[in-house]
């Protein structure tokens, strides 16, 4: 199944691999949603945020539930590469939400600084469980290294504190991306603890950092 967000439209979803395209908004109080995610490890199961929350869908997106977590005004969701049963969400003056059940049920990572601060993205490192990223626009980037309990600000070295992603690098354990307002795309070799280098992208706004993977020597 593919998912789509489509802004104050709402959700529009695919079921044959994007040759058709569906309404799916049945259940949202608001249509404006800003993220969306599937389960990798439920059948059926998404996630999404937006302006009034946290919804979850067990059949597809033909059906949203509104999930009362505290979170408001979200701008992303996140499960953990390690534990499917766990998912992050970031908001706009909310601070950081951690769910150990599906999305089911949530709390607020206390641990996480800086009251009123726009979260735009948490990113779970694919090589250490308990090692997250998230980037805040005009606080930067900053790390825990124990699921959220603590953080540590790695912004030294970046033009500008105005991040919108982040993203660990799945081929290099310790590579971490940033993408920096209207700067450019920044790497560090070590989370951000040494610093960061320009690598491209001069004066975009990058939404978002995807890793492709490769399929060499034309195999399946």
């Amino acid at each position: 199944m593919e998912g789509g967000g489509a802004a104050t439209d709402g959700i529009v979803a695919s079921d044959d691999g994007g040759e058709t395209w569906r309404e799916a908004s049945v259940g949202l109080r608001r249509r404006y949603m800003q993220t969306i995610a599937v389960d990798r490890t439920a059948a059926g199961v998404l996630l999404a945020g937006g302006e009034d929350g946290l919804y979850r869908s067990t059949d597809g997106a033909r059906r949203w539930e509104a999930v009362e977590s505290g979170a408001r005004r979200v701008t992303d969701v996140a499960q953990s590469p390690h534990d499917g049963r766990v998912w992050t969400a970031a908001t706009q003056d909310h601070g950081i939400f951690l769910s150990r059940d599906g999305g089911r049920t949530w709390g607020r990572l206390e641990g996480v600084p800086g009251a009123g601060m726009t979260w735009n993205h948490v990113a779970f490192s694919p090589h250490k469980e308990g090692v997250l990223a998230a980037a805040a626009f005009s606080q930067g980037v900053w790390v825990s290294e124990d699921m959220g309990k603590s953080w540590v600000d790695r912004s030294a070295g970046l033009p500008s504190r105005q991040v919108w992603r982040v993203r660990f690098d799945p081929d290099a354990a310790g590579r971490l991306y940033a993408s920096v307002h209207e700067e450019a795309v920044f790497v560090s070799e070590d989370g951000g603890r040494s610093g960061w280098k320009r690598v491209g992208l001069e004066g975009s706004l990058a939404m978002d950092l995807v890793f492709v993977p490769v399929v060499k020597g034309g195999g399946k």
